[in-house]
C-alpha cells in the first residue's frame, strides 16, 4: 500500500517527514498568551489606528477590550447571523489565500506544501457545508465552531493543518484510492 501512496502522491512522503509528530505545533509553551501578543501586535497595528484612537479617546476602553468585544460580536453573529456561512467561509478564505499567493511567490517548497495541505483539509471538512442547514437545525454553532476550527487550522502557532490532514483526510484519500483501484483493476480482468 505505501507503493502505491508513493507512486501516487510522491510529495506525501515529504509532507509524513515535514509534519511527522501532530503535537509538536500544540507542545510549545505559552501558546495562549503568544496568540494573545500577537492579538494585540495585531490591534496596535498602524492601519488600524484611525479606527481604534477615537473609540479608546471618547470610550475610555482599551483596544485589546474592543478587540474581543469584536470577536464576540462575530461569534454571535456566526450562530444567529443570516449570513454565517458566508463569513465563515471568509474567514476560512481570505487570509489562507493571501498566504498562498505569497507562498507560491517564494522560492522554497515547504510553504508551498504547508498551504496545499491546509487547502486539502480546508476543501474536505467544506463538503460537510452540504448538509450545514440540516446541522445547523440540531446543532447551531456549527458555523462557529467551524471557524474556530479554521483558524485552528491556519494559524502560525499552531498550523495543525498538516496532522488533521495525517489523520483523517489522507486515510479516507487512501481508502478511496483503493477502491477506485480495485474497481479500475476489476474491470480490466
Amino acid at each position: 500500500m505505501d507503493d502505491v501512496k508513493t507512486a501516487i502522491f510522491p510529495s506525501v512522503s515529504m509532507v509524513e517527514t515535514q509534519f511527522s509528530d501532530p503535537r509538536t505545533a500544540l507542545d510549545s509553551d505559552g501558546l495562549l498568551d503568544k496568540l494573545r501578543e500577537e492579538f494585540q501586535e495585531l490591534l496596535n497595528h498602524s492601519a488600524l489606528e484611525p479606527a481604534f484612537a477615537p473609540i479608546e479617546k471618547n470610550c475610555n476602553i482599551k483596544r485589546e477590550q474592543i478587540g474581543y468585544g469584536i470577536a464576540a460580536l462575530l461569534g454571535l453573529y456566526l450562530i444567529f447571523g443570516s449570513a454565517a456561512q458566508l463569513i465563515c467561509n471568509l474567514i476560512g478564505f481570505a487570509y489562507p489565500a493571501y498566504v498562498s499567493v505569497k507562498a507560491i511567490r517564494t522560492k522554497t517548497k515547504s510553504d508551498d506544501t504547508q498551504w496545499l495541505v491546509y487547502w486539502t483539509v480546508f476543501a474536505t471538512f467544506s463538503l460537510i457545508d452540504f448538509f450545514g442547514e440540516g446541522i445547523m437545525r440540531v446543532f447551531p454553532i456549527y458555523y462557529l465552531l467551524k471557524a474556530t476550527f479554521l483558524f485552528y487550522l491556519y494559524l502560525p502557532q499552531v498550523n495543525d493543518a498538516s496532522s488533521v490532514y495525517m489523520t483523517h483526510v489522507e486515510p479516507a484519500i487512501l481508502k478511496l484510492e483503493k477502491i477506485v483501484h480495485d474497481y479500475i483493476k476489476q474491470m480490466r480482468s
